[in-house]
C-alpha cells in the first residue's frame, strides 16, 4: 500500500511537495533500525548520554536532531 502526503519544505523558501509516505509497519521497520544503529554505536548521541532530552519537547522532529548532531 502507498501513502502520500504533502510535506512543507522551509529550506531555503516555503514550498510543499507531495512524497511517499511509509505506513505503519514501515514506519516501524525503519525507526527500529535506526535505533539500532544509534544504540551499537559507541559515538552515537544515544550511547553518550541516554537520558538526554530535547528542549523543544514534542515538537522536535527528525531534522532537529539532524541540525542538534551537526551543532546548529
Amino acid at each position: 500500500m502507498h501513502f502520500k502526503e504533502k510535506v512543507k519544505i522551509t529550506v531555503k523558501e516555503d514550498i510543499s511537495i507531495t512524497t511517499p509516505k511509509l505506513g505503519p509497519v514501515g514506519g516501524r521497520i525503519v525507526a527500529e533500525e535506526f535505533l539500532g544503529l544509534m544504540f551499537g554505536d559507541a559515538h552515537s548521541l544515544l550511547r553518550l548520554d541516554p537520558y538526554w532530552q530535547p528542549k523543544q519537547g514534542a515538537t522536535f522532529a527528525l531534522k532537529d536532531f539532524v541540525a542538534y548532531a551537526l551543532g546548529h
